[in-house]
């Protein structure tokens, strides 16, 4: 059996959902890891702890880690985030394919030169290196000369279903499925939200599913913007039961100011539901304008509200954006496919 070693952190939903996704094709896989470990991780994958955590870890982890291939004689090590889990394999002199996740290539190269050296180093070092959208390939390259393949973080289609539009009342909701920092806009969502309150009678509501940092201020904002009664924050959802979501949603907007990928616009996509976006990252990929949902500038008030108002007052357009959106979902972000793809990898590393 091919045995894949990953090391990433175990305390984020992407990382679970690979190695899972990874052990169900028959792999041997080991995720090792200096994070703490989420819950759902399934029990067909090994998780190996690290004794040191933090920035500490990326340094002091280096002897266990060789220590730890040495025994397990891996045909494959997949190391995913370049700044963190990066530097600890570049020090620890391995071999390794790359997962780039974004804030380590959009972000952490342009806090100082270190940092950009450091990436630099670790990007030529990789074998081979992986980007889930062709934006953050992009700016990838930036940084290296290497081969670059994209594949997706998708979404599996069929735990989404497309929503009853008959059963609805006539209140049209939009929604946001995100960490609630201010990379991500949200603040801009809810300008946007209170303005189409003000021009328009068609009954309005707005649901916030996530947490974060800024969930107080946005809370303080909606009241400022007097649109609190129309306004639900939701907290964490899990991502098994984010479907439950997206039925009660007929919008998703996804403003974000930052955005390496795009997988809340995906699973909207899954679930026949049109999206409003804004021109960062890969979000303009996932969302093709005026096919499948709407782009517009990012932090334009103005232009995100018109996009809602359009997407509101028009139900037929809502439904035929979304069955092309989950036209487009099925043909460029199929989970499955995107595992298989990069499973693929992993038989020629063997």
């Amino acid at each position: 059996m091919n045995k894949v070693i990953i090391i990433s952190n175990a305390s984020s939903t992407h990382t679970v959902r690979w190695v899972n996704a990874i052990a169900l094709k028959k792999f041997d896989v080991y995720l090792i890891t200096q994070h703490d470990v989420m819950k759902g991780v399934s029990k067909n994958v090994n998780v190996i702890k690290l004794p040191f955590s933090g920035f500490k870890g990326y340094f002091f982890n280096v002897f266990a880690l060789r220590k730890i291939i040495g025994e397990l004689k891996p045909d494959n090590i997949h190391v995913h985030f370049a700044s963190g889990y990066g530097t600890l394999a570049l020090n620890a002199r391995i071999k390794y394919l790359l997962s780039v996740w974004g804030s380590d290539v959009f972000r952490f190269p342009q806090q100082n030169k270190l940092n950009k050296f450091l990436l630099e180093r670790v990007l030529n070092n990789a074998t081979q290196i992986f980007s889930t959208s062709f934006a953050m390939k992009d700016e990838t390259l930036k940084y290296t000369s290497k081969d670059i393949q994209v594949i997706p973080f998708g979404v599996s289609p069929d735990l989404y279903s497309n929503p009853n539009y008959s059963e609805r009342s006539g209140t049209v909701t939009f929604g946001l499925a995100k960490v609630l920092e201010a990379r991500y806009g949200v603040d801009t969502l809810l300008q946007s939200f209170a303005k189409l309150k003000k021009e328009t009678d068609i009954q309005l509501k707005l649901e916030i599913a996530g947490d974060g940092p800024e969930r107080r201020n946005l809370e303080i904002l909606s009241k400022k913007l007097n649109i609190e009664s129309s306004v639900k924050f939701l907290g964490w959802i899990h991502n098994a039961d984010l479907h439950k979501f997206y039925k009660n949603i007929d919008v998703m907007v996804v403003p974000s100011r930052e955005e390496s990928f795009g997988v809340v616009a995906v699973e909207a996509g899954a679930a026949h539901l049109p999206c409003i976006v804004t021109d960062v990252g890969g979000l303009p990929e996932v969302i093709l304008h005026d096919k499948t949902g709407i782009v517009v500038p990012v932090d334009d008030v103005y232009l995100m509200s018109r996009a809602m108002h359009k997407l509101a007052k028009d139900k037929p357009l809502r439904i035929q954006l979304g069955q092309k959106a989950y036209n487009n979902v099925i043909v460029k972000y199929d989970w499955n496919k995107n595992v298989d793809e990069m499973c693929n990898w992993y038989e020629r590393g063997k």
